[in-house]
């Protein structure tokens, strides 16, 4: 039980920067309102982006005129980004989940689903499965940082003639080409609008391209094992 004659009201966040002053008025209100207090609370941030995916879907809401945080602290749990409310900037309008990082740190699906979700609505949070309605204007677009086409006889040409064409237009930076018949990789890059070979491998060689130069790749275990040639 907490007795206090100080009210979480009376402390204005926006007169200091002191992290104790923050958590003391968090815990007044938490005293208060109980757990429901926890979801109006502003908590620390870290403010970098663990996917450029997230990076973009961050950059769509602020061009809409949001004020967005990424990786919000909620208790020992980081919601991937917080939108914060127009009118009340000491609390969170809303929550959006990108299944980052700390979502994949979890063995199984079906669990990190449920563990997730109790953690969040004890502290607060209501989760919609899908949006109540979809607004207008909600589509955005994000150019990947590398493609990568498997070849076949019937889809090569489109591949070649119609994708990388395509792919060069909206400035994908880097594309490759494999062939499984012919147990062969290309890998392209773009410059200047157009896309230059920065090589062919083939059988079993070991392959360092961007965007993954920082490993050695064994071109070898993309091939199915061949069939024995009668004689």
């Amino acid at each position: 039980m907490v007795f206090s004659i100080l009210h979480p009201d009376r402390i204005d966040l926006s007169q200091t920067k002191a992290r104790a002053v923050a958590d003391l008025k968090h815990f007044l209100e938490y005293a208060k309102h109980g757990t429901s207090a926890l979801a109006a609370t502003v908590y620390d941030f870290v403010g970098d982006f663990d996917s450029p995916f997230k990076s973009a879907v961050a950059r769509a809401l602020r061009d809409k005129g949001w004020d967005v945080h990424s990786q919000v602290d909620v208790s020992a749990y980081r919601i991937d980004l917080g939108i914060v409310h127009h009118d009340f900037p000491d609390i969170y309008f809303s929550g959006v989940e990108c299944d980052g990082a700390m979502y994949h740190g979890f063995a199984f699906a079906r669990e990190r689903d449920k563990i997730l979700q109790s953690v969040l609505e004890r502290l607060g949070w209501t989760l919609w499965k899908r949006m109540p309605y979809i607004p207008e204007g909600h589509r955005f677009e994000v150019v990947p940082d590398w493609v990568c086409e498997i070849l076949s006889p019937s889809t090569a040409s489109k591949d070649r003639e119609v994708k990388m064409p395509l792919y060069a237009r909206y400035g994908v930076p880097h594309a490759w080409l494999i062939d499984p018949g012919e147990q062969t990789l290309e890998v392209y890059r773009i410059d200047g609008g157009t896309w230059v070979e920065g090589g062919v491998f083939s059988d079993t060689d070991q392959v360092v391209a961007p965007p993954f130069e920082a490993v050695s790749i064994d071109l070898g275990l993309f091939w199915p094992p061949r069939r024995p040639v009668a004689v």
